[in-house]
């Protein structure tokens, strides 16, 4: 049984005094997004296809996404859910406030289930303040083993990036064949790192990132030097899919 839920957007009500947000299972998750950001907050899960996928697919995947490494997944922001059972019965878990501990978690059952469980028909989700700023950084490699070994040499640096994604060659080329980039053809592999927070302490943490990664050999590290560069690099991600299915493999 197929249910698309594409068209049910009715709802998008954003409650910024109580960090939530209310949704229909249609409403595109790019929305979501750019609604809470008005409100100089953030719904923290960021899957690279936001622009096109909806927050109903998001709950029945418990989809992910580039800040996944420091804010975690789609079931983590999630407090409450409206659902139909096989049955046909409806059912609400969770509540409206971030503190709800009482009873059966069956929020988090349901999300990533695919609808075994229930179908998802309304969803409050959890907002937090959006950080004061962002920097972006594109780290360059000659070889895959080096690139690997890059990302748990971050991770143990004491930063925590909020986004942090390793592409291979064959995707840096998909994407360059795509949408002409000026992506590094030769590289073997590139790690995008993010990191966010009070702007005078970003340049820190990059610099701490820089230096952990002198420490095994890395060295080309480049620095997005204003937010359409960043922009530009984090786009680069998010046409991975795209660029490979129009190349046709």
């Amino acid at each position: 049984i197929v249910m698309d839920f594409s068209q049910w957007t009715q709802k998008l009500e954003i409650y910024p005094d109580d960090l939530i947000i209310k949704v229909s299972p249609g409403v595109k998750t790019g929305d979501i997004h750019r609604l809470a950001e008005h409100y100089n907050l953030m719904y923290a899960p960021d899957p690279s296809s936001s622009s096109i996928c909806t927050i109903g697919g998001n709950l029945a995947e418990n989809a992910g996404g580039p800040r996944g490494v420091k804010y975690g997944v789609t079931k983590d922001y999630v407090i409450g859910l409206e659902v139909v059972t096989a049955a046909g019965k409806l059912i609400r878990t969770g509540g409206s406030t971030v503190k709800n501990v009482t009873g059966y978690d069956l929020t988090k059952l349901l999300i990533g289930s695919e609808g075994t469980l229930g179908i998802i028909t309304e969803a409050t989700l959890r907002l937090i303040p959006k950080p004061l700023d962002t920097m972006t950084a594109m780290v360059i490699f000659d070889d895959l083993y080096t690139a690997g070994k890059s990302i748990s040499k971050i991770l143990t640096a004491g930063v925590r990036p909020s986004k942090m994604e390793i592409l291979d060659q064959n995707s840096i080329n998909k994407v360059e064949d795509y949408a002409e980039l000026n992506l590094p053809r030769d590289a073997a592999a590139i790690i995008l790192v993010e990191v966010d927070g009070d702007p005078e302490v970003l340049p820190k943490e990059l610099a701490v990132i820089k230096k952990a990664l002198e420490e095994i050999g890395v060295s080309n590290v480049q620095v997005a030097e204003n937010k359409d560069q960043e922009q530009k690099l984090w786009q680069v991600r998010k046409l991975v899919s795209p660029a490979i299915v129009t190349s046709g493999y």
